[in-house]
């Protein structure tokens, strides 16, 4: 094993020990207290969503399906490549879900929870979130870490993809009477 993935391994378990390790027990005091901390972009009316990016408008990618899901798909896809633990990830899932909404015409944006989908795991993993454009199939450019809507909107401009055509307004048809002759 080439030494860059034993140290890329030797990272992600010890990032998931620390994580497991510091996540309440069953016999904590402060596990109640902990269950009524929000998270970021969360509020208290209602039941959460058991993911950070569950909207109707993003399709969820799988080791099983990436290549129907994202390398088959007609228009451009922005792969959303998250982990629902990490703060980042967190607090773009709201950005997420407005670049979907917007951009449902011209875009199909796929999320894959990489925790949960150990071969594109190990191809994508990274700085989180990490989102990479595909087009016809191909990976055409890539960026990660958090960033505002603006930012992301940008990204998704220049890679001459905008957002959905709005219905154009109605105009008045003008008429014009032409001389009898």
């Amino acid at each position: 094993m080439p030494l860059r993935e034993m140290l890329i391994m030797f990272l992600v378990v010890l990032g998931v020990g620390a994580f497991v390790n510091g996540m309440p027990k069953e016999d904590d005091p402060m596990r109640d207290a902990m269950s009524d901390v929000q998270t970021p972009g969360s509020s208290s009316n209602g039941p959460q969503p058991k993911n950070l990016l569950e909207s109707p408008l993003i399709a969820v990618g799988t080791d099983d399906n990436f290549k129907e899901e994202v390398l088959s798909a007609r228009k451009p896809v922005l792969a959303v490549f998250y982990v629902d633990s990490d703060p980042h990830c967190a607090n773009m899932s709201p950005t997420f879900a407005n670049i979907a909404n917007k951009f449902q015409d011209t875009l199909k944006v796929v999320k894959i929870d990489l925790m949960a989908n150990p071969v594109l795991f190990k191809k994508y993993y990274g700085q989180l979130p990490a989102m990479v454009i595909f087009k016809h199939g191909a990976q055409v450019q890539a960026l990660a870490g958090e960033m505002t809507e603006a930012d992301l909107v940008d990204f998704l401009n220049r890679q001459h993809i905008k957002p959905g055509a709005s219905t154009p307004a109605q105009s008045t048809p003008t008429t014009t009477t032409m001389p009898a002759g």
